[in-house]
């Protein structure tokens, strides 16, 4: 089962503020990305980004190293 509600609530690739209608699914979890860019890096290794994210799933700037 896919909960469509996004998790977190910055990007987890930019750490910018997400857009809402940007999402990509990962472990049956919607995440939201900031732009169409970040949603192509995140489909290619998104454990990477997920590992970012805090425990209450969302992702904080401090957080996110480019």
């Amino acid at each position: 089962m896919v909960d469509n509600e996004p998790v977190n609530t910055f990007c987890p690739v930019s750490g910018e503020e997400i857009d809402p209608e940007i999402t990509a699914t990962y472990n049956g979890k919607t995440y939201a990305l900031c732009c169409k860019s970040c949603l192509k890096k995140f489909n290619k290794d998104p454990e990477k980004y997920v590992s970012k994210l805090s425990e209450d799933g969302k992702s904080l700037k401090k957080n996110i190293q480019q």
